[in-house]
């Protein structure tokens, strides 16, 4: 097994790679992904049960671990999202933020990689950048800052 450090570079270098990629290439890329999310839903819900665990241990609140807590139709939504971004004409780029290992997917998937600041370290090891955290609406800052709005 690979140890972190190996997997961040990889992913790191295969968004480099996907964002040189054509349209029809990017767009078998996201199928790719969307269909890993269903063919390993139930390896991901383990994983996020995992994350759920540690959550509580380490006192998160109740509302914040529901707000991570995944289930099927969950990630049947997150698939269908990626799926979305195929139909998506003239997108530039795909931004994904995450916060849990159950984002790593997700950030494969995109040119750029935000991680929350409460994000697990595995996962800021993965991003391009850390902004705030979850609970001070950072992700809404952020696409607000770069909207202009």
């Amino acid at each position: 097994m690979r140890d972190l450090r190996e997997t961040a570079l990889a992913v790191k270098a295969a968004s480099a790679e996907l964002g040189l990629l054509g349209t029809e290439k990017r767009n078998e890329a996201l199928a790719a992904i969307a269909d890993a999310l269903l063919a390993r839903k139930a390896e991901i819900l383990s994983a996020n049960e995992q994350d759920l665990a540690d959550g509580r241990a380490n006192g998160m609140s109740e509302s914040l671990l529901d707000r991570l807590a995944l289930t099927g139709a969950r990630i049947e939504g997150m698939a269908e999202g990626v799926r979305q971004l195929r139909r998506i004409t003239g997108a530039e780029r795909i931004v994904a933020f995450g916060d849990n290992g159950n984002d790593r997917e997700l950030f494969a998937a995109a040119e750029e990689r935000i991680a929350v600041g409460n994000a697990r370290p595995e996962l800021k090891a993965m991003a391009n950048c850390v902004i705030g955290e979850n609970e001070s609406d950072a992700v809404v800052r952020t696409i607000l800052e770069r909207e202009g709005l």
